[in-house]
C-alpha cells in the first residue's frame, strides 16, 4: 500500500509538475528505487494511448529518475 502511494504521489507529482513549467526533478534517486517495482507492477497491463496507461516513451539519456519513471507509464518527456 505504501509502495503503490509513493508511486502515485511520484507520478502525478510529476504530472503536476510538468503541467504548471516546474522542475520535474525532484527526488530522483526515489523515482530510481521505485521504477523495478513499478515495471513488475504495470509490465504486463495493457497500454494503449487514452487509456490508463500509454506506451513507454523513450526518456533521454540524461533524463532523470523521475522523468524515466513518468516515461515509462507513458508520459512524454
Amino acid at each position: 500500500m505504501v509502495e503503490q502511494l509513493l508511486i502515485e504521489m511520484l507520478v502525478h507529482g510529476w504530472d503536476l509538475a510538468r503541467a504548471t513549467g516546474q522542475p520535474t526533478g525532484f527526488a530522483p534517486e526515489i523515482a530510481d528505487a521505485v521504477l523495478p517495482s513499478v515495471r513488475e507492477i504495470y509490465g504486463s497491463l495493457p497500454r494503449r494511448a487514452g487509456g490508463s496507461f500509454a506506451p513507454e516513451w523513450r526518456a533521454p539519456r540524461d533524463a532523470n529518475g523521475n522523468d524515466r519513471l513518468a516515461a515509462y507509464l507513458g508520459r512524454e518527456v
